[in-house]
């Protein structure tokens, strides 16, 4: 066993040095590091402006990406049947004709919009929930 500052030769099981008085058997210091914990709240809240935020906030990157990708369908071909129905003469701006047909298809993406939103919010709110559990119980983030 050797001193840790002065490098002295000491006997096993020595406390302090006897040439530097520095202590010989310190036991190491514990670093701990504490990951914060994630609000539910802002989960839901950021899913809530913007759909999929919630879960990047959480740190499912690829999984809150999807879910932009999926809102952003759902919207564009909302978007598009509505357009797709209206045919407009472009000299006076005025609607010529409106094919009622596709005011279904409209109603019925913008009810699957709305349930899509709702969940993803959800969504967000539970991996928070998740991610606490995990922190709390293993000290490690989950993903």
């Amino acid at each position: 066993m050797y001193c840790p500052n002065c490098s002295k030769e000491l006997p096993d099981g020595s406390e302090f040095c006897s040439s530097c008085g520095s202590k010989v058997n310190s036991p190491p210091k514990m670093v701990y590091h504490t990951i914060p914990l994630k609000n539910e709240g802002i989960a839901a809240v950021l899913s809530f402006l913007f759909t999929g935020l919630g879960q990047i906030y959480v740190g499912k990157i690829a999984r809150g990406l999807m879910i932009m990708l999926g809102g952003i369908a759902i919207a564009g071909i909302t978007v598009l049947s509505v357009f797709a129905g209206v045919e407009i003469d472009y000299n006076t701006g005025d609607i010529i004709n409106l094919d009622v047909s596709l005011l279904w298809v409209v109603g019925i993406c913008s009810i699957v919009a709305i349930i899509y939103w709702i969940w993803q919010i959800y969504d967000a709110y539970e991996l928070t929930q998740q991610y606490n559990e995990v922190v709390q119980t293993t000290g490690q983030k989950p993903w």
